[in-house]
C-alpha cells in the first residue's frame, strides 16, 4: 500500500525547527531539526537532543526569547489560487517530557530522548497515535528535513519545499518484541542530520513513533600503532525511532498545561495577519491572503 494519503495527513503538522537570528544573506535559516504538532494547543513534540543543540545557539543580548522557531510550510489560498508558502511561529517554551510511572530498567539512566515545544499560536491540527504497537517486518514511513537547509536550497530545478518522505520495515523492537512498554524500534531506512524528530507513521497516518538517531559502522584503514591511522563512520540502514506509546504519554500530560496558554492568536488569525514567504526564496507575498 502506497503513503501517498498518509503523507497528505501529515504534511501539515510536521515543521523545521530553526536557528532564528542568522546572516541577513541567506534565504532561509539553518534547519536543525524536525518536529510535528500533537496538540490543537500549539505543542510540538522533537528530540531533546535537538532542542539542547538550539539553547546554545546565539542571540542578541537584549533578546529575552529562545534562539530558535519553527517553520510551517503549507498551502494557502491567495486570490483564489492556491499557492505554496511557510511561515514562521515562535516557541515562547521548551521543556523536556516527563513520563508517568517508573522508567523500565533497559533504557538506563536519561529519560526518552523527546522534548516538547510550545508555540506562540493555539488551534493547531495535529497527529493522532496509534494504540497498536509496531511489529517486526511491518512497513512505515516517516516524514522531516534530512539535510536540513541543504535540501530545501537544493540545485536548479530541485528545491524542496515540504517535508520529505521515507519508508522502510520495522526490522527490531528494544529491547525484545515481549517487553511491556517498549522503548522504541528499528527502522531500516537510512538518514540525515535534520531528521530528527521526525514522525514515523502508518499507511492510515497515525504516529507510531519518531526518528531519534541513525546508526554508524566505524571503520579504519590502519592498525592502533599507525600513526597516520584514519577512522571515519559509514550510515548504514538503520535508524532508532522511540515509541509512539511514551510519545502520548508525554503529550497527555502536557496538553492540560499548554491549554491554559489561551492568551495566543489562534494559527488561522496569526497566518492571515503575517506576511508571508515563498517558500525556498524567503521572498515575501504581497497579494492579500484568504483563510483556504
Amino acid at each position: 500500500m502506497p503513503f501517498k494519503a498518509a503523507y497528505r495527513r501529515i504534511e501539515d503538522r510536521v515543521v523545521a525547527i530553526v536557528q532564528k537570528f542568522h546572516d541577513s544573506n541567506q534565504s532561509l535559516p539553518t534547519v536543525l531539526g524536525t518536529g510535528f504538532l500533537v496538540s490543537q494547543h500549539g505543542l510540538v513534540c522533537t528530540c531533546k537532543h535537538v532542542v539542547e543543540k538550539c539553547l546554545t545557539l546565539p542571540k542578541p543580548a537584549d533578546y529575552q526569547g529562545l534562539p530558535f522557531a519553527v517553520y510551517l510550510f503549507r498551502e494557502v489560498a491567495i486570490n483564489n489560487q492556491p499557492r505554496w508558502a511557510y511561515f514562521p511561529l515562535d516557541v515562547i517554551d521548551a521543556q523536556p517530557a516527563t513520563f508517568e510511572g517508573g522508567r523500565p530498567s533497559y533504557i538506563g539512566r536519561d529519560l526518552p530522548d523527546v522534548s516538547l515545544l510550545l508555540l506562540n499560536v493555539r488551534g493547531t491540527s495535529s497527529v493522532s497515535f496509534s494504540d497498536e504497537p509496531v511489529a517486526i517486518g511491518e512497513n512505515l514511513a516517516f516524514a522531516g528535513f534530512p539535510m536540513g537547509t541543504g535540501v530545501l536550497k537544493g540545485h536548479v530545478g530541485f528545491q524542496q519545499e515540504s517535508p520529505s518522505l521515507h519508508s522502510g520495515i520495522v526490522s527490531a523492537i528494544f529491547p525484545n518484541r515481549l517487553a511491556q512498554s517498549p522503548y522504541g524500534f528499528l527502522l531500516h531506512a537510512n538518514t540525515q542530520t535534520g531528521a530528527s524528530g521526525s514522525p514515523v507513521f502508518r499507511y492510515d497516518g497515525t504516529v507510531v513513533g519518531m526518528l531519534y538517531m541513525g546508526f554508524d559502522d566505524e571503520y579504519s584503514d590502519g592498525g592502533p600503532e599507525d600513526p597516520k591511522t584514519r577512522r571515519y563512520d559509514v550510515p548504514t540502514a538503520l535508524s532508532g525511532c522511540i515509541s509512539g506509546r511514551l510519545i502520548a504519554q508525554a503529550v497527555a500530560l502536557a496538553d492540560s498545561q499548554s491549554a491554559t496558554f489561551n492568551n495566543r492568536p489562534l494559527l488561522e488569525d496569526q497566518i492571515a495577519t503575517a506576511t508571508q514567504h515563498r517558500a525556498v526564496s524567503g521572498e515575501e507575498i504581497l497579494e492579500p491572503y484568504r483563510k483556504s
